[in-house]
Order: structure tokens, then sequence, then C-alpha cells
């Protein structure tokens, strides 16, 4: 590289020439989509015509088969929630009947047991009397023990 001489005094600043340094360009080009970018698909035509016309049907081919396919995962979705509801309101009926019919064989258990105790106490057996008697009425505190710790 050259210089630039002058004569001049100490002190004195002395211009440089001005010097080419390499420059360095990068240029990027990105392209995204179902098909190739135009350039490319001219390049494919030219090798052999009609390429462009068929990358293009291919990738039309495989958008609609795409949309049929999450159109039918969405609808057997649907069709999975709406079972799924189904199932949920049984299971509440269900849950009902058994509370029911639970709380129906408790009430007639205790009626039955207290009738006896009452016949056995008439009876004379009034041992058998509390005995026969305790235990649907201890049942009936310990349901209502459970029920108020669940509050």
């Amino acid at each position: 590289m050259a210089r630039n001489r002058s004569n001049r005094s100490a002190g004195q600043s002395v211009p440089v020439a001005s010097q080419k340094r390499p420059t360095l360009v990068h240029q990027s080009e990105s392209f995204e989509g179902p098909v190739p970018h135009p350039s490319i698909l001219e390049k494919y035509d030219a090798i052999v015509p009609g390429a462009a016309n068929r990358i293009l049907e291919m990738a039309e081919k495989e958008s609609r088969h795409r949309q049929i396919i999450e159109f039918q995962a969405n609808e057997a979705n649907i069709k999975a929630q709406e079972q799924q509801i189904l199932i949920a309101g049984k299971q509440q009926k269900y849950a009902f009947y058994s509370d029911a019919i639970g709380k129906t064989l408790g009430f007639l258990t205790t009626f039955l047991a207290l009738g006896g105790s009452i016949y056995l106490a008439i009876d004379g057996n009034t041992a058998a009397a509390i005995a026969l008697a305790g235990l649907p009425l201890a049942a009936i505190v310990e349901a209502f023990r459970q029920h108020a710790s669940k509050k």
C-alpha cells in the first residue's frame, strides 16, 4: 500500500491516502411456503417443462388433504367430548340413585331394628332391646358426624 509523503514540519498531521479495505457483503434470502421459491420453480420448469405446474398442483393437493385431516380430527374431538358429557351425566344420575337407595335401605334397617327393639322391650328382653336399638342409633350418629366433618 502506498503512502502519501509530503514535506511537513514536525507536529503537523500527515494526511494518509484513503486505504481500500476489502468489503464483505453477505446477502441472504429466505422463503417459506409449501412450494419452492419462484426462481427455483422457474429452473425446474426449464429442466422439465410443466414441472412447476405439477409442483403447484401437488402442493394444492397436500393442502386440501391436510385440511380434510384437520377437519376429521376436530369432528372426532367434538364427538369424544359429547360422549364424555353423556357419561358424566349418567354417572351423576347413577350416583344420585345409589345415594337414594342407600338412604332408603338405611332408613328401613333402622326402622326395623327400632321396631324389633320395642317388641323385645315389651316382651321383657330389655338387654336385647337396648343392644338392638344401639346399633342403628350408633350408625345414625356416625353418619351425622361424617356429614358434619365434610363441611
